[in-house]
């Protein structure tokens, strides 16, 4: 018979480990982090579904995306640069997203990024995501059907290796 959470909680993490048992934090700890990947997986399905491509070894010059490419940075924690999903633009806008749950903490790496640029944002819902990325496909993205040339070679051409020189 398992004792109650609260006997769980003030045991030694050598018994607790023993037995299997997680503490109340261990459990939340796992629900968030849960949480927080599927609400990744959420926003990287509505960017591609509204225009962006992921933009990876495989992707990357296969096809031109309607707006542009976002990143998943899934070695973001090792990297303290560089905040959970970069997007850009055809024509070289940017903005970055950093995905956290209603607990979840943002580093000082993370804060420092979302302080000192214009175009980083921290979202803790999808609906925050999506107005963001609405407001942004509406002020920055031209579709590629419209895009910038330079001398007749669109900036995603020279971008992917595919401009043709007239």
């Amino acid at each position: 018979m398992e004792p109650s959470q609260k006997m769980i909680d003030m045991m030694t993490q050598a018994d607790r480990d023993m037995m299997g048992w997680k503490t109340t934090e261990q459990k939340w700890k796992e629900m968030e982090d849960r949480y927080e990947k599927e609400f990744l997986a959420e926003v990287l399905k509505w960017l591609t579904e509204h225009g962006f491509e992921s933009r990876n070894k495989k992707t990357f010059g296969a096809k031109t995306p309607k707006y542009g490419w976002y990143m998943h940075m899934n070695e973001a924690q090792k990297n303290p640069m560089i905040l959970d999903v970069p997007v850009w633009t055809l024509d070289g806008h940017f903005t970055e997203i950093e995905l956290k749950t209603r607990k979840g903490v943002v580093s000082k790496n993370q804060q420092f990024i979302l302080d000192t640029t214009g175009c980083a944002g921290l979202f803790r819902s999808m609906q925050e995501v999506v107005l963001h990325m609405e407001a942004f496909i509406k002020e920055h993205c031209v579709p590629k059907a419209d895009a910038k040339t330079v001398d007749n070679r669109t900036l995603v051409e020279i971008a992917t290796g595919q401009a043709k020189h007239w």
